[in-house]
């Protein structure tokens, strides 16, 4: 991953921008990464526009130096896919992530925008500012380029939701949930994929059917309707393909006998061709073992094994003397115990070895 905190590259490599600026654009295409953070040095003001590394950002630019900015401080607002994206939800529960946000300090000021890139979505938006269409203008936005991903946040002072969180007592989790949620998703963690498919369970018994949800989500996380979804399922005795299309909750769920024991294997793709994303995973068929239909303790089995290895069963709940084996005792039949001070050579003979080493070391001019 990428960062671009607050950098001008002009002063640095101005002669050569558009190639080393355009391999940046490459690696986010091929699937890297890529964050621009405000600040008077960023976007518009960094003079991004036109540029390779500008054509992947979530946002367009194009605003003039005095009309890219605005120091007035606010409070950013979730929009709707930035209450469902995995990037803005720092706490499982919607009410109590809304609330939290609301309750985070103001930011300094904001690096406006012309507004959002195609195939774009704002995450956090200004609650009064808006974009030449009439939107609201974006603090954090993300986007999908090509293999990869990009983030723009339009502002320097997130720090701030340090700062104020730990003045209330709350600590500095707000802080770094925001950051770890984007660090994740920008570099593809399975949990901030598009596309998602889970099974019933991970362990079945020979003969249950086995059900497989795959869940499709837009760039902002929001639910997918009528995507097809094909997949393919494969096990010991082959291959079954499926395909199916995502309902209102962006969920397409088909149920699917497995055929046998075994490891299986499923790999699901969504939109034409697998163009929105894919993924992939696993579960056993096995028959029950029989050992497991019972799970008491078999008396009459520890009885007969105690019997035989000279030993006593005991139920649950009762208790016994320990059954002592005579063999296995040895007798101690004379103890002795030698005082060091009875042996008053050991005595002459470190005394000895202290005044001989004191006298070496006078003769040497050592202390």
């Amino acid at each position: 991953m990428v960062i671009f905190q607050n950098f001008d590259y002009g002063p640095y490599f101005q002669r050569e921008s558009d190639d080393l600026l355009g391999e940046v654009a490459d690696y986010v295409a091929e699937g890297g990464a890529f964050v621009m953070i405000g600040g008077d040095r960023s976007f518009d003001l960094g003079d991004y526009k036109g540029t390779p590394l500008g054509a992947v950002l979530p946002v367009e630019l194009g605003l003039k130096a005095k009309q890219s900015t605005d120091l007035e401080r606010f409070s950013p607002q979730l929009s709707a896919e930035g209450r469902a994206h995995p990037i803005t939800r720092l706490l499982g529960n919607a009410e109590e992530n809304e609330q939290l946000w609301e309750r985070l300090a103001p930011l300094d000021g904001l690096n406006l925008s012309v507004g959002l890139a195609p195939g774009s979505a704002a995450l956090l938006q200004h609650p009064t500012l808006k974009t030449q269409d009439g939107e609201p203008m974006p603090v954090v936005a993300v986007r999908e380029v090509g293999k990869g991903r990009s983030m723009a946040l339009m502002g320097d002072s997130s720090w701030r939701w340090v700062m104020s969180e730990a003045a209330a007592g709350n600590g500095n989790q707000a802080y770094l949930r925001f950051w770890k949620n984007s660090m994740r998703w920008l570099m593809q963690d399975r949990d901030g994929q598009r596309v998602r498919v889970e099974a019933s369970r991970d362990n079945l018994g020979v003969g249950e059917p086995v059900r497989l949800i795959t869940r499709v989500r837009d760039v902002g996380f929001e639910a997918m309707e009528g995507v097809p979804v094909t997949g393919t399922l494969q096990g010991p005795k082959g291959v079954q393909r499926f395909e199916a299309r995502t309902n209102a909750a962006g969920e397409a769920v088909i149920e699917l006998e497995p055929g046998g024991a075994g490891s299986y294997q499923v790999l699901v793709e969504a939109g034409e061709k697998g163009k929105l994303g894919q993924d992939n995973t696993s579960f056993a068929v096995s028959a029950r073992d029989p050992e497991l239909d019972e799970l008491l303790p078999d008396a009459l089995f520890l009885q007969n094994f105690a019997e035989l290895q000279g030993g006593q069963y005991y139920a649950a709940g009762d208790y016994g003397a320990p059954i002592l084996d005579p063999g296995a005792a040895r007798l101690v039949e004379e103890e002795k115990q030698t005082p060091l001070w009875s042996a008053p050579i050991l005595a002459l003979l470190a005394a000895l070895g202290l005044g001989l080493s004191w006298l070496l070391r006078r003769l040497r001019g050592l202390r």
